[in-house]
Parts: structure tokens; C-alpha cells; sequence
């Protein structure tokens, strides 16, 4: 058997919770959203064009069809990795590295193991040279923010070791900074959609790929993007991986969508709105803290028609009386119950549904340590289910 096999098949002894592995030495630990069935925490096999081979940490090996694979994301702890720069694209794409030259089409950018990266200036919303403390600007401008902190606003002609800019006073000025003065630089350009595949590195690395397969050697064999000049220098191994999204538009995390909060009896003094567990983790895909009594109304994606969590109550409030959560999709009620243990929640409602309800509310002594967390909540577009399990092994 190949020795990248075996090492997966000896984890399989390794008892999880909280789904965090208990040893150091342990391999990746991935979250498994697919259209058909519930989250699975997983270890990565192989991926190929037809199917993903996995290892459910409790169940074994699996299969998975690709086009039902929606997303991986990793679920263990990781060591992010800095870089002297990032160009952020204006469809999200992050390119980490460092900056070696560009012109007034592009920006030449070297990654570790992409080796040279070309960027059309046309794509590039910003460029983060180092940390700066300036948030709100006008996004109809170019702006170039320097290390002291002044900021020039106008138009940027190129990017390369100076940076040209023409700023309108009374009449046009032009200055060419040295690329070493310059914090951040700024793009006006709107925002687009990304596009699928798309995957994250531990480096800060997240590009659409037009494919991505995972050998038995473990590394990640991603195909050549449109913005190399070369090719790869080699190709990371999944300790470097951090997610996988391989289509974001069947389904998005609950902490992606738009909501309203809405005060409910007993009211509160202040109602937040849900609170991210996990703010490093990929797409989205993370833990919420919901605090009641509180009615939180989040807008469905056009097409969704399923809802997936655990919910379970924190660790401080269990010697505390227990809160109902109420979950209603358009005002009709689907899942009402006490929450005292750990519980699964998988719910299809109708393709056309324009919102999901959650509302707490709370038990006898009242607001006190009155709250829940649902675990990985998501909602995805499914067609032609047949559900495999109920999602018992997420509350084991």
C-alpha cells in the first residue's frame, strides 16, 4: 500500500472531538459539504475528475461523487504564512508574494511556487504592501496610501518601481512615488463574481483553478492559471491546503447572507447580530453564536432549498434552563424544539423560499446565558436527494 495511504488508515485510531484532533502530528482535518448528504469531518484521500476518495474519522473510507462535492474546509488548527505583499482582484482572487515590477497593463508578482505571476491592472482592486490604518475611501477614485500615512487620490498611470499618479487640484499634478513610500494602492473598479474551482493556501494564496486533482503522493495538483508565465515550480502538499470551494454558487455559508435582527419579548438592551466563532476560516464556513430572546432573518439565495447545522448550547450556560429555537422558512414554522443536547438540523423547504428565521427564545430564568451555536450552519441548493445517515456522526 502506498505509505501516504497508510499513514491516513493509522489516524483512523484517533478519537476527535470537538472536531479537533488531539495530537500534533495528526493529518489535516477537513469539513465535507456536499449536495446530497450531511457535513462529514473528514481526511483527504485522492480527488479526481470523476469522484473524491475520503476517510470519514469514524465511518472509514467513502466515495463521493466530484459533481456533488461542494466544498472542503479545513477544519484543524493552522499556522498562517505572511508575505511581503498581496493583490487582491477584484473578484477575490488573493495573490500573495513579492512584488517585482510591473508596467501600466500589469503587475509582475513573484510566489513561492507559481513563480511569476503577470496581473492585468484591469483586474486588480488593491495592492497591500504593508499594514496601514486607512479604511473608508471613495471606491470611484484610485488611491495611493503612503507609510506616513498621507494618502494621494486621482488616477494611478502604472505600477512599477514608482508608482505614477495624476492627482486634480486646481490642475493636474503628476507624482511618481518610489514603490518603497507606498502602504497600499487602491483601484476604482467594481467588484465581480468569482468563479469555481477556487482554493486557499496556508499562505493567503486563493485563486480560481480550471482543475485541481489530490494524488496519492498528497499533493495538490492544481492546472496552470491564467496569470502564470511559467510553470509551476512544484505543487503543495494538502498540509498547505486550506480549502477547497468547488462550486460556490449551490450553497453558501449561513454567516454569508444577508440578515435583519429583530428585538423580541423579553427584550434585551442591545441585540447582536450572530457572532463568528471562527474568523480564519475559509468562504465563510464557521461556527455562530446566536444570543436571545432574538429573531434573526436571514435572506435565502435564489434556488436554495435545504438547511444544514448542529446546534448545541455553550459550555457555560448548561446549568442553566434550556432555550426553544424556532426556525421558520417565508412564516411557516419547520423545526421547533428545546434545545438541551446537541442536536442535528437537515431541512429541505421549497426551491422558490426567499428567507430562513432563526428565533430563541428563552427558558425560565430568562436571558441568562440564553443562547446557542450552530455549528458550520449552510444553505445549499440540492436536486434528486437521497440523504445518506442524519448527520450523527457531527454530535458523537
Amino acid at each position: 500500500m502506498n505509505p501516504f495511504l497508510l499513514n491516513i488508515l493509522i489516524v483512523t485510531t484517533i478519537l476527535f472531538q470537538d472536531k479537533t484532533p488531539t495530537g500534533s502530528n495528526d493529518l489535516p482535518v477537513f469539513l465535507l459539504i456536499s449536495e446530497k448528504n450531511v457535513p462529514r469531518i473528514t481526511h483527504l484521500g485522492t480527488i479526481e475528475s470523476s469522484e473524491a476518495d475520503l476517510l470519514d474519522v469514524e465511518a472509514g473510507w467513502f466515495k463521493v461523487p466530484y459533481s456533488e462535492c461542494l466544498a472542503l474546509i479545513r477544519e484543524d488548527t493552522w499556522m498562517p504564512r505572511p508575505s511581503r505583499m498581496r493583490a487582491v482582484c477584484r473578484d477575490g482572487q488573493v495573490f500573495p508574494g513579492s512584488f517585482i515590477g510591473g508596467d501600466r497593463d500589469a503587475v509582475l508578482v513573484r510566489h513561492p511556487w507559481m513563480n511569476e505571476i503577470r496581473i492585468p491592472l484591469e483586474e486588480i482592486a488593491r495592492i497591500e504592501l504593508s499594514n496601514n490604518t486607512v479604511s473608508s475611501l471613495d471606491p470611484d477614485q484610485d488611491h495611493l496610501i503612503l507609510r506616513n500615512g498621507d494618502v494621494l487620490t486621482g488616477f494611478i498611470d502604472s505600477i512599477s518601481e514608482t508608482v505614477v499618479i495624476e492627482v486634480t487640484r486646481e490642475d493636474v499634478e503628476r507624482f511618481d512615488i518610489p514603490i518603497n513610500r507606498v502602504s497600499e494602492i487602491r483601484l476604482s473598479a467594481e467588484p465581480l463574481q468569482p468563479s469555481w474551482p477556487r482554493v486557499w493556501f496556508v499562505d493567503g494564496l486563493e485563486m480560481t483553478i480550471p482543475s485541481i486533482s489530490i494524488e496519492e503522493s498528497g499533493h495538490v495538483e492544481v492546472g496552470r492559471h491564467e496569470f502564470m508565465t511559467t510553470d509551476y515550480d512544484r505543487f503543495a502538499g494538502i498540509d498547505e491546503l486550506v480549502a477547497v470551494v468547488f462550486d460556490g454558487d449551490r450553497f453558501s455559508p449561513l454567516s454569508n447572507l444577508p440578515i435583519k435582527t429583530r428585538t423580541i419579548d423579553p427584550a434585551r438592551r442591545t441585540n447582536r447580530d450572530p457572532k463568528r466563532l471562527d474568523q480564519s476560516k475559509s468562504f465563510g464556513v464557521t461556527d455562530l453564536l446566536l444570543t436571545g430572546p432574538v429573531q434573526h432573518e436571514f435572506e435565502i439565495k435564489s434556488g436554495c432549498n435545504n438547511f444544514r447545522t448542529v446546534v448545541e448550547r455553550p459550555r457555560n450556560s448548561v446549568r442553566w434552563s434550556a432555550p426553544t429555537l424556532r426556525i421558520l422558512v417565508d412564516n411557516e414554522v419547520v423545526w421547533n424544539n428545546v434545545v438541551r443536547e446537541r442536536m442535528s438540523i437537515d431541512l429541505d423547504f421549497p426551491d422558490q423560499s426567499k428567507r430562513i428565521v432563526m428565533e430563541i427564545t428563552c427558558g425560565s430564568n430568562g436571558p441568562i446565558h440564553c443562547g446557542l451555536i450552530l455549528r458550520d450552519p449552510v444553505v445549499s441548493r440540492i436536486s434528486n436527494r437521497s440523504t445518506i445517515g442524519n448527520g450523527d456522526q457531527l454530535i458523537e
